[in-house]
């Protein structure tokens, strides 16, 4: 698709099929058992695909929560339960997206954590992020964008998958703009839209005892 469409000597319009994931109804709940100690969780939401004017407030909000300076790692000390490898990842694509939070624990730790991961995600769409966290997202965003936009490959990829979803060129070079225009008081906003727990999706792999 990509050699027919854009390897002569300029870029082509090309329309992708207007296919969209359907919307949740409901929480859907996925388990199963593993012969290994450490259980793995993952609580997953549909989210915006790439070019939304919502995927710029999800990709500072993925960087408030994530990592163990994260967010959800210090309400996870908070809770004092032990859990490692807490990631926050947002996956847009061409016609949606998802974004994840999910950690690793003991079998015994596993619903503590989850509940502390949930509860800080309730507490997210009730109470406003403050200016403090706001900034620290956005250094922590462009940064992020900055350095990776270093390699090459990833900015070959950027490129592709940006004219592929039909944002262009323009979303492209516009991407770090974009991230600054994103305001403090979209961020709970866009979280509201996106973190719905009735509609979420877990995934639990249970550990052994």
């Amino acid at each position: 698709f990509f050699v027919q469409s854009f390897s002569g000597a300029r870029f082509q319009d090309v329309k992708l099929p207007d296919i969209h994931p359907k919307a949740l109804d409901r929480r859907i709940a996925l388990e199963e058992k593993r012969d290994a100690i450490p259980s793995q969780v993952l609580l997953g939401f549909q989210a915006p695909p790439m070019g939304d004017e919502d995927c710029y407030p999800l990709m500072l909000l993925e960087n408030h929560l994530a990592g163990n300076a994260g967010r959800l790692g210090e309400k996870i000390r908070e809770a004092q339960v032990p859990a490692y490898r807490v990631l926050v990842k947002y996956e847009p694509r061409a016609r949606g997206g998802s974004i994840a939070a999910s950690f690793v624990s003991l079998p015994a730790d596993e619903e503590a954590v989850l509940n502390a991961v949930e509860g800080e995600i309730s507490r997210l769409l009730e109470a406003p992020i403050l200016y403090k966290d706001y900034r620290s997202a956005m250094n922590l965003s462009l940064g992020k964008y900055w350095i990776g936009q270093q390699a090459r490959f990833s900015q070959i990829a950027f490129i592709v998958e940006n004219i592929l979803s039909g944002n262009g060129l323009e979303a492209v070079l516009e991407h770090a703009t974009r991230l600054q225009g994103v305001k403090e008081e979209d961020l709970q906003e866009v979280a509201r839209r996106v973190f719905k727990l009735d509609r979420s999706v877990a995934l639990r792999v249970h550990g052994r005892s």
